[in-house]
């Protein structure tokens, strides 16, 4: 997985609690120009869901993570981030809480 999500979780547990990667995978387009980051998050501290992508919208804001691949040209090959979210919660017998997380990328043209 991304160094992204690695980085936004230890950014979480600093700042609202932990949550943990129980898998990773990756979604690529039949053209190869899209792919997404997809993984399982185990949400064992019972965090709402708002607040983890509250969180996640203020870190992605503060690391810039939408300012594209840094040419002035959009003609390099780098992957581009699109997106990132939390496309969905699911929850156990345990009522445990899980979520599914979502990188989408392009690649520039």
């Amino acid at each position: 997985m991304s160094d992204l999500l690695n980085d936004f979780l230890a950014h979480l547990a600093k700042t609202t609690g932990k949550v943990a990667v129980l898998e990773r995978g990756t979604i690529k387009s039949k053209d190869g120009e899209n792919f997404s980051l997809i993984a399982t998050l185990y949400n064992g501290n019972h965090i709402p869901r708002t607040e983890i992508e509250h969180a996640l919208s203020e870190y992605l804001g503060d690391i810039g993570a939408y300012d594209g691949c840094g040419h002035s040209h959009d003609c390099c090959g780098c992957e581009v981030l699109k997106w990132v979210t939390i496309i969905s919660e699911h929850f156990d017998d345990a009522k445990s809480t899980f979520l599914i997380y979502k990188e989408s990328y392009g690649i520039s043209v």
